[in-house]
């Protein structure tokens, strides 16, 4: 073998650069506007969900396209680059793929946005952005922590609507008197501080309205995570306490 077959000219290896440069540029320019354009306008939102998958997909090409320019410049080296890359691809692609496809599902699924408040089994705070592989979200102590999207996947999560936390939910009952409305009042309370979503530093707040007739009346705001979680409360809690028709 000649050792000049190994050579691979430096205008080669430039141009190489260069197209890769561009490449990655032209990604981070597409995900800039994403993120300009994404809360103007829930087709872009939905289109940004897929921009990692494409940019997986087209960082492929680009690898099938340069091995094809280094098999034409020189086809000892190309077998030896393609080998070696075959080898990081494989183990890479494990962890790669499953984040990213998982990230796909985890943004559908949760339909969250940059500065929502997520609380997973073992981290809470605000989102801060979504990579490739991860979510970074920065806790209440000022630390940036970066999840997987599998491990969010593989978890109960909830996201957090602050506006709903703030202001609160109310909501009326009407409740037979089987019990005093000191005593009633309280079973509510008890019962809506088991329950995960809602807030135990803002304690809920329960109204008697009124006792006239067979029932008790009472007016209840709480603090939930989100109005879904908000809307979920007033079912569970009607059903366990509310007169029944």
């Amino acid at each position: 073998m000649n050792i000049s077959e190994l050579n691979i000219s430096g205008n080669t290896i430039f141009r190489l650069l260069l197209s890769t440069l561009a490449l990655f540029i032209f990604f981070r320019f597409v995900d800039y506007l994403f993120k300009v354009f994404r809360n103007k306008s829930p087709r872009v939102k939905s289109f940004s969900h897929f921009l990692p998958i494409v940019e997986m997909f087209a960082w492929i090409l680009f690898l099938i396209w340069a091995a094809n320019f280094f098999i034409e410049e020189n086809r000892i080296l190309a077998i030896g680059v393609l080998t070696i890359l075959v080898f990081v691809l494989f183990w890479i692609s494990r962890y790669a793929i499953k984040n990213i496809i998982a990230g796909v599902l985890f943004r559908f699924q949760g339909n969250y946005s940059v500065g929502d408040f997520l609380r997973t089994k073992d981290y809470s705070g605000k989102i801060q952005q979504f990579t490739f592989f991860s979510l970074q979200i920065t806790t209440k102590d000022g630390h940036s922590v970066f999840i997987p999207f599998s491990k969010l996947m593989d978890e109960v999560n909830v996201r957090y609507d602050m506006e709903v936390l703030k202001a609160g939910y109310n909501f009326k009952i009407m409740t037979p008197k089987d019990v005093g409305p000191d005593e009633m009042a309280e079973k509510i309370k008890l019962a809506l501080l088991s329950m995960s979503w809602i807030s135990v530093k803002q304690m809920p707040q329960i109204k008697q309205v009124y006792s006239d007739g067979p029932s008790y009346s009472f007016e209840i705001i709480l603090f939930a995570v989100n109005n879904k979680y908000a809307l979920k409360t007033e079912n569970e809690i009607g059903e366990r306490f509310a007169v029944k028709v």
